[in-house]
């Protein structure tokens, strides 16, 4: 079994695979502590707008709509389920994909 890639090692990954900012990546990093947004921007030194903003900016470049989606694509790194961008299109991911119930959900 080969061992799991840290956390900044995925957030650089994720950055390269998207051409993600060095800031939109942050954002994404404090995505994965469960900060809101106003922590977020405490934590950035920004204000809840720029988050905000970062956040738009990181959705459409990853083609995802939601903090859950990103969370979801970046898990899917992570376990090397998704094959790197290049010549294909990514599919987005979508929140209602990304809340969907599966059997293994149980009743």
């Amino acid at each position: 079994m080969r061992p799991r890639p840290k956390l900044k090692q995925l957030l650089e990954q994720l950055r390269g695979r998207y051409g993600l900012s060095r800031r939109e990546t942050e954002v994404v990093g404090a995505g994965t502590f469960g900060y809101c947004t106003k922590e977020t921007a405490v934590v950035m030194a920004c204000s809840a707008k720029t988050v905000d903003e970062l956040w738009r900016r990181v959705y459409k470049k990853i083609r995802c709509d939601s903090r859950l989606a990103v969370m979801a694509r970046l898990l899917a790194i992570a376990l090397d389920e998704e094959e790197p961008a290049g010549d294909r299109a990514v599919p987005p991911i979508s929140s209602e994909v990304a809340h969907r119930r599966t059997p293994l959900d149980g009743p």
